[in-house]
């Protein structure tokens, strides 16, 4: 049964939450390591983002019985557990609230109940299925467990974990955009609205490399304003051009599936490059 419960919490997407939450953590503190606060923020934000997930598989079902991608995950074919797990899924959300509270900070608190609202009641009630910029609204749920890592630490919002806060916003455009192209018929198996079934390829394309630069030049700026070194700067300048090389390398090639998914794949690399080098490569 754990095993069953814990593919529910979407592992993959908890895991790469929780690294940007460790990386921002770290270059918030510039190496002054406060090993208890950083574990306190790790299992509550762990519970918060879990539940999350939870939610969004209870709400998603009837969208994934029609898609193949999703079509055998367990709720889908379980649904005499769906009690079970929204119990599991309110535990999780108020264990997180209170693990925040009592022993991170109430800001750090505050951001994860707004980035749970955003992905569980906007995003999965309601804009998934009825808005091609659910995208962009998922975007900013998504970029919330960095912050909460950087304030968790600092206990405060400044002009740092703004240009933060846009990376991992404007990142996750191109990224989503990818996967929407490469399983762009399970989505229009499942009747959802996305950018490449309403407004075709080429113009999904245009939004992927405007994102791509968009966030080039916001990796750029942590170095700018010497939030960084150079070797992140000298990183993060190799992997963002080898990034727009991917992109226009076979963009107009006919088989949209392999170039949608070395997109997909390679917007992976990246964010967890970032997060490597911002976790190391500080300006003290």
């Amino acid at each position: 049964m754990f095993n069953k419960y814990f593919t529910v919490l979407k592992p993959k997407i908890v895991f790469g939450n929780l690294i940007s939450v460790i990386s921002v953590f770290l270059f918030a503190s510039k190496g002054n390591l406060n090993i208890h606060l950083l574990i306190f923020t790790l299992t509550g934000t762990f519970c918060i983002i879990s539940s999350s997930c939870i939610f969004n598989n209870i709400i998603d079902i009837n969208i994934d019985q029609k898609m193949n991608r999703t079509k055998d995950r367990f709720l889908v074919n379980n649904q005499n557990y769906l009690y079970n797990f929204a119990v599991f899924a309110l535990t999780l959300f108020f264990l997180g609230c209170i693990l925040l509270y009592f022993f991170v900070n109430l800001l750090s608190l505050f951001l994860s109940i707004f980035g749970f609202f955003i992905y569980v009641i906007i995003y999965s009630l309601y804009m998934k299925q009825n808005s091609i910029f659910a995208i962009l609204v998922g975007s900013i749920a998504g970029a919330m467990p960095p912050l909460i890592g950087y304030c968790s630490f600092s206990n405060f919002l400044d002009f740092k974990s703004l240009i933060l806060f846009l990376i991992f916003v404007v990142w996750q455009i191109p990224h989503s955009y990818s996967l929407a192209i490469l399983y762009s018929n399970d989505y229009n198996n499942a009747n959802i609205p996305i950018l490449p079934l309403i407004k075709g390829n080429l113009l999904t394309k245009k939004y992927i490399l405007l994102s791509i630069l968009v966030f080039f030049f916001l990796t750029l700026l942590l170095f700018l304003f010497k939030f960084v070194g150079y070797y992140y700067f000298i990183i993060m300048l190799i992997f963002n051009f080898i990034w727009l090389y991917i992109f226009f390398n076979n963009c107009l090639n006919s088989n949209i599936l392999i170039w949608s998914k070395n997109m997909f794949l390679f917007s992976l690399i990246i964010i967890m490059i970032f997060n490597l080098v911002i976790s190391l490569d500080y300006n003290i």
